[in-house]
């Protein structure tokens, strides 16, 4: 088990505090939760829309959410490769 959770990094979300998309994305939030999300949403079209927010900063929040979901697939195969 533990050499499954060496692999994870963390992922900065937060959980009914914040009211702001733009901000919390620019501060490195990753995700709201739970969802649906309220400070997010619309309101992150809004942000892009009026320059509050670029693509790369929302490519900045994914490119995290999508590292830590090819990092638990890697560890699944490695556990599963391991009990066979």
């Amino acid at each position: 088990m533990m050499r499954v959770l060496e692999h994870f990094t963390l992922l900065k979300f937060i959980r009914f505090g914040t009211y702001s998309a733009a901000e919390s994305i620019k501060a490195g939030l990753d995700m709201e939760m739970p969802g649906p999300p309220s400070a997010r949403g619309k309101q992150v079209t809004l942000a892009l829309n009026c320059g509050k927010l670029t693509e790369h900063d929302l490519d900045l929040r994914l490119r995290n959410i999508l590292n830590l979901i090819n990092k638990v697939r890697t560890s699944i195969r490695d556990v599963q490769h391991a009990q066979n």
